[in-house]
């Protein structure tokens, strides 16, 4: 009698993880970026982040894959975020599937401007670097 109600409830608990695996998604990806030669590179080692309704952040292995498990369903923003470079699209999670996703790295937009004020003998330098 207890091997049977200790049966049945293990075989609900699988139901309930089971129903609760296929109402996330996963998605995968690798992060790439154009040379100066045209030749396609991978980028290692950067932050992924899904903004969305839920917020989940990753990291691009040494080849530019990533793997994000347990995507809620709905639409979200992946961007990618590497030193001097960004990309940033938009995608729709579906339940209980894989999204293979693509990110071209572009580099970042980088204004310097700089204000040198003096009185006297006393020189104040103000740099300011804007990224855009």
């Amino acid at each position: 009698m207890t091997q049977k109600l200790l049966g049945v409830v293990l075989a609900i608990g699988m139901l309930g993880v089971c129903a609760l695996a296929q109402k996330t998604s996963t998605v995968q990806g690798v992060v790439v970026t154009i040379g100066p030669d045209g030749d396609r590179s991978v980028v290692a080692g950067a932050k992924i982040s899904l903004d969305g309704p839920a917020y989940i952040t990753a990291e691009s292995n040494e080849e530019g894959k990533f793997v994000i498990n347990g995507v809620p369903q709905g639409s979200y923003e992946i961007t990618a975020r590497s030193p001097g470079m960004t990309a940033e699209r938009n995608i729709e999670i579906f339940p209980g599937t894989v999204s293979e996703v693509m990110l071209w790295m572009k580099l970042e937009t980088v204004n310097e401007s700089f204000t040198v004020n003096g009185k006297g003998n006393e020189i104040a330098t103000v740099y300011r670097v804007e990224v855009r």
